[in-house]
């Protein structure tokens, strides 16, 4: 196993339906550097990847929501799970959050359940105190740490439940 860093331009673009879509497209790591490093928006808009996004919105009539370069680091020798080990994505671990008075929802794919331990009711997944498992602790505790809502407040886990 290697893990490789990829650099990813994109933009968010919105339509009549009130929906996003994302433009994105692997960049250059030299160019995606010098976007990351550039202190203020006008001199990102002035280097190479910025006239690009500039190429993308002059070729879009959809509504600019963000542009921005992100850095991924990709396992370059990732395998799938064995198909007996009937590991899906849509098998889902359900996160309810809060930030501020804006509650929010994301899901967890493929759920490991042995990772985490669940109420009487077979479906909430017990997020603190001693029932808590480990990966749970782990999860929750840095979730509330570095994630923050829409509204730049802190967010704050409040439930987690399987999706069936």
């Amino acid at each position: 196993m290697a893990m490789i860093r990829e650099y990813w331009g994109v933009i968010k673009i919105g339509d009549s339906r009130q929906k996003t879509t994302d433009f994105r497209i692997r960049l250059l790591d030299v160019d995606a550097g010098a976007w990351l490093n550039a202190a203020t928006f006008a001199a990102k808009e002035a280097l190479e990847v910025g006239q690009l996004m500039a190429g993308v919105q002059a070729l879009s009539a959809g509504g600019l929501f963000s542009v921005g370069v992100e850095e991924s680091w990709v396992d370059d020798a990732a395998v799938f799970p064995a198909a007996n080990d009937n590991v899906y994505n849509f098998d889902k671990l359900n996160v309810g959050f809060r930030a501020g008075m804006d509650r929010y929802t994301v899901t967890i794919p493929s759920r490991d359940d042995a990772a985490y331990n669940v109420a009487d009711d077979g479906v909430t997944v017990i997020i603190s105190g001693a029932g808590a498992s480990a990966g749970t602790n782990l999860f929750v505790n840095n979730f509330n740490t570095v994630v923050e809502g829409k509204n730049g407040l802190a967010a704050a886990v409040e439930k987690m439940y399987i999706v069936r």
